[in-house]
């Protein structure tokens, strides 16, 4: 699996711990401390994931999520991990765009099953809303150049 995810963490071991293990799942990782790192960032490349700290010196993640979602992406998942564990901060989160939320501390083994779970579902609708063409055992997804064999990817140049 390699998908890129954009963690936004001010606490320098947690974001080192996830990351450690996402890699070790094949992802590409990069985490920075604040939100408006993590805007900058985006600037750059947008990742297929973003794992949100609420916590942050400077603009909050909510603040963050809330221009995120109004500036960049609607659908891109974002899931929230934090301290915080009030119902009215889970219940903020959710409904301010979050896919997830998931309270520290955390087992780092669960969070990689969580990002797993959610990017092979977005990938499952991603390739549902693409157009393709199938023949034999084989479908070609047009739109990103992807030839499947089953569940098998094997990418196609343009």
């Amino acid at each position: 699996m390699n998908s890129k995810i954009l963690i936004i963490e001010d606490v320098p071991e947690m974001a080192d711990l996830a990351a450690m293990y996402l890699k070790k799942s094949g992802m590409t990782v990069e985490a920075v401390a604040t939100a408006e790192e993590a805007l900058t960032a985006i600037d750059r490349q947008m990742p297929d994931l973003i794992i949100l700290d609420l916590n942050l010196p400077g603009m909050s993640g909510f603040e963050f999520l809330t221009k995120f979602r109004k500036d960049y992406s609607p659908s891109l998942p974002v899931i929230i991990v934090s301290a915080r564990d009030a119902d009215e901060d889970i219940i903020k989160g959710l409904d301010g765009g979050a896919d997830e939320f998931v309270t520290k501390p955390y087992s780092p083994k669960v969070l990689v099953a969580r990002v797993e779970a959610i990017i092979r579902r977005q990938a499952k609708v991603t390739a549902a809303a693409e157009a393709s063409y199938e023949f034999g055992p084989y479908t070609v997804l047009l739109n990103s150049c992807v030839l499947k064999k089953g569940p098998e990817k094997l990418p196609l140049s343009t």
